[in-house]
């Protein structure tokens, strides 16, 4: 399969790497659309130590159900859906706590070596990480869903009940995301903090 693969600073090649194997517990997606975090684009620039020359990148990502075992029951062929990319080990304190974000053992698809990112045609995912999503979703909608989760969580977490002034510090991607999650909490007040003129009249 073609996958775009990080090489050095500011250079990914288009190579043909072999398709993944599904494990036990694992479906195939067909990738087909992925969304590029600003983690991916500081790890392409060489800002990072967190993406590796050798790696394929990408962790925001929708696409389709490619194949899947007898474990993968209601996940057909052609099935839209959307992946949760912190893969984690559900025996942890962490995970036996719930909160398999912040997992002792995780890994992340795209961002860990020995993980196989969404700028590939395929990739083989835990069924625990695989969300259905309704078909009338177009494809790069659907890829916002990781980001949206993250402001999500930050609202969620910040325990808002309606009245609160609120101050939201960065008005990039996920800030905006984490705008509209706390404006369905009806705050009193929100304020957003940026060095960026554009990023604030955007916002």
């Amino acid at each position: 399969m073609k996958a775009l693969v990080y090489k050095e600073p500011f250079k990914m090649e288009l190579e043909e790497i072999p398709a993944p194997q599904v494990q036990k517990g694992e479906v195939l997606v067909r990738v087909r659309s992925v969304g590029a975090c600003g983690s991916d684009i500081h790890g392409f620039s060489g800002k990072t130590g967190r993406r590796y020359p050798g790696m394929v990148m990408g962790h925001e990502i929708s696409g389709s159900i490619a194949e899947s075992g007898p474990e993968g029951a209601g996940l057909v062929s052609g099935k839209k859906v959307v992946i949760q990319p912190i893969i984690y080990c559900g025996e942890c304190e962490m995970c036996a706590l719930e909160k398999t974000s912040v997992c002792l053992n995780k890994k992340m698809i795209g961002v860990n070596m020995g993980t196989t990112g969404g700028l590939s045609e395929m990739i083989s995912v835990p069924i625990r990480n695989i969300f259905s999503i309704d078909e009338k979703v177009p494809y790069p909608v659907a890829a916002l869903v990781e980001p949206f989760a993250v402001g999500e969580g930050a609202a969620f977490y910040g325990d808002l009940r309606g009245g609160e002034t609120v101050c939201i510090v960065g008005s990039g991607t996920i800030g905006l995301t984490i705008l509209l999650m706390v404006l369905q909490r009806k705050p009193e007040k929100v304020f957003i903090i940026d060095q960026s003129r554009q990023k604030l009249d955007l916002a």
